[in-house]
């Protein structure tokens, strides 16, 4: 049996052709990106490379020292993960409208240089909605103090629709 690991193809048609009917086509731009990010029916490429990826979650805006980010991601690594999924919350980098916070324990290009440091691959969610049973999804209470903004409602058949109002703010 040959060990060494699979590579792929250099023409998109691998992805292209396993992608059905039945699905939406994304945005993503396979010709782009296809060297560095990929995927088929089986499994997903990096760098050209089959990966599996096995990972846990990770919620800095829990840890307000961001000095303790490293040992908790050494931990999480050394648990045999190889990547993290992180949620970006949206009410933890804006407590009030109009104002974001990017630095200290809220300083997500540090976050990301650290998980790559670590040869961790990261999920990014950014939102706007998060749940991650935070207060609101994650939306900032600021939003939520609007009285002419629905979050969200449901309709009937329990589809989720969001209001005009709040997309301009999320978008």
């Amino acid at each position: 049996m040959d060990s060494a690991p699979e590579v792929l193809p250099s023409s998109s048609s691998l992805i292209l052709n396993e992608v059905s009917d039945n699905y939406e086509r994304t945005k993503f731009n396979n010709s782009e990106y296809l060297s560095q990010v990929g995927y088929s029916r089986h499994c997903m490429y990096i760098d050209g490379r089959p990966r599996i990826l096995i990972s846990g979650e990770f919620h800095y805006w829990r840890i307000p020292d961001h000095t303790r980010w490293r040992t908790i991601l050494l931990s999480i690594k050394s648990s045999g993960f190889n990547c993290v999924r992180l949620y970006f919350n949206w009410g933890f980098h804006s407590p009030s409208e109009s104002k974001y916070y990017f630095d200290s324990h809220r300083d997500i290009d540090y976050l990301l240089t650290l998980c790559e440091d670590l040869q961790l691959f990261v999920i990014a969610a950014p939102g706007p909605y998060i749940c991650a049973e935070t207060q609101a999804g994650g939306f900032p209470s600021w939003l939520l103090a609007k009285r002419n903004v629905r979050i969200r409602h449901l309709r009937t058949h329990l589809i989720k629709k969001y209001d005009i109002q709040f997309a301009r703010y999320s978008i």
